[in-house]
């Protein structure tokens, strides 16, 4: 085994002093030449009512290519668009013209905000907001063939709604999906109740595609999270022994702001009693902008998984004004206190961006515990930029990284990009977003970034 391993780690890194070579005096954090047109791919659908193509989700096939579900406008409706490209960045022709095509789906004609994983037999599921004729937000999940076709053994058509109508009619946002290591996929998001929203998750077989009846309350949960009026989560991971931790937002009882929310739950739902001093959850509040300003709204947006130790790092934005916020790192250990061992006390908030500041919206951890922070920063230039910061272990910036801080803008001048998610790909990051041309004509960009990680497949 030992020998195995290092032979194997041999090989990589004599790759990465080939892709070295090949690179001439590239540097990390500039774009991937080899990668599209400078590192870029840009997507446009174009399907009519209003062109606006935005909210790209990716995921990679069992050969490497890039799959990417968007959605997308069309006259009458949103749609759900899809596109395949080659690991160059090439479309895929033998997808469809132009590499893509849109989704035929057994919903509704309003589909909005998708996330997609990626089955160990090569099909898709698809998370989705579908938002009925009579105005009410459902979440639906799908399993899709490799060609975008609904699979018929799952759900009898392949999509199958998950409702929480906790008001009797109201709008639920799905935010996030994971696999868990019983196949069975777990979904979060929020749900519209009483004063408020409350964090939700749901559990699905996946080998029959009903609901998990030992998960919550018929296979979904909702939390009223103690001293809070409203909560929100915007991701989640699942842990090895199925349990799982999400983060978003709460707002305090008697309160115009709101704070980072934190929480973890044990396999059958309940918020876990071994977690944050027995609480099974915790907040985090930055209030940068004071204590009781309706300004101080904390939101932790996405957060990556220490699998060996079950402590999590997370990220999001802390408002600062009523124009501006901060982009923060947080990091905390298994029993939901600050890792002091990053920054001094678990967190880092980054300032000295321009007027409109900045954001995360999306993290990934290399081997060597790298982290990866993704998100929008506003330069005073009349756009928002895409943002991509290197960060070391202990909290500081990585300056050998673009010189800390990475800003790419791929629409016209003053034209805002909208950063969704981050992967790794082929060894370097690939930022996935979407960007301004005119109007509310949005197109879909793809760029991958230069960047030696000989480790981030996570070997030690």
């Amino acid at each position: 085994m030992f020998v195995s391993r290092c032979l194997l780690l041999l090989a990589l890194l004599c790759i990465s002093l080939l892709n070295r070579a090949d690179a001439g005096t590239i540097e990390d954090g500039n774009p991937d030449p080899s990668f599209g047109l400078n590192g870029d791919v840009r997507t446009f659908f174009d399907l009519g009512g209003g062109n606006r193509d935005t909210a790209p989700t990716v995921v990679f096939d069992l050969i490497g290519r890039v799959i990417t579900f968007a959605e997308v406008s069309v006259p009458g409706g949103t749609g759900i668009g899809m596109s395949r490209h080659l690991p160059n960045g090439t479309p895929d022709t033998t997808f469809g013209p132009g590499g893509k095509r849109l989704l035929v789906l057994p919903l509704s004609s309003e589909l909005k905000a998708p996330k997609a994983l990626l089955a160990p037999d090569g099909k898709f599921y698809l998370l989705v907001r579908n938002e009925t004729s009579d105005n009410l937000y459902f979440w639906a999940l799908c399993r899709l063939f490799v060609l975008g076709t609904p699979d018929p053994t799952f759900a009898e058509d392949g999509c199958r709604d998950v409702i929480f109508n906790l008001i009797g009619g109201g709008r639920d946002y799905p935010t996030a999906m994971a696999f868990d290591n019983s196949e069975r996929m777990v979904l979060g998001g929020y749900v519209q109740a009483t004063g408020g929203f409350r964090a939700a998750l749901a559990r699905i077989n996946l080998s029959n595609s009903t609901v998990d009846g030992s998960f919550g309350i018929g296979g979904k949960t909702t939390f009223a999270f103690s001293g809070t009026v409203s909560s929100q989560a915007h991701d989640l991971a699942v842990l090895d022994d199925n349990r799982i931790a999400f983060v978003g937002s709460t707002r305090p009882l008697n309160s115009l702001h709101l704070d980072v929310l934190v929480a973890r739950v044990t396999s059958t739902g309940e918020l876990d009693a071994t977690y944050a001093d027995g609480s099974g959850f915790r907040s985090i509040a930055f209030d940068r902008a004071g204590s009781n300003s309706p300004f101080s709204n904390d939101t932790a947006l996405a957060l990556a998984l220490e699998p060996r130790t079950g402590g999590i790092t997370l990220v999001g934005r802390a408002q600062l004004s009523a124009t501006s916020s901060n982009p923060f790192v947080a990091r905390l250990i298994a029993n939901g206190a600050f890792d002091l061992s990053f920054s001094g006390d678990g967190t880092v908030v980054f300032g000295s961006f321009g007027s409109g500041g900045g954001w995360f919206t999306d993290i990934k951890i290399d081997g060597r515990k790298r982290i990866y922070a993704y998100g929008n920063a506003e330069q005073n230039d009349g756009d928002s930029d895409l943002l991509l910061m290197r960060i070391g272990r202990s909290g500081g910036s990585d300056l050998t990284f673009g010189n800390g801080r990475i800003y790419h803008n791929i629409g016209p001048a003053g034209r805002p990009n909208l950063a969704t998610e981050l992967h790794f790909m082929a060894g370097k990051p690939l930022m996935v977003g979407s960007s301004l041309l005119a109007n509310q004509d949005y197109d879909l960009n793809l760029t991958r970034v230069w960047s030696d990680l000989i480790f981030a497949d996570g070997l030690q």
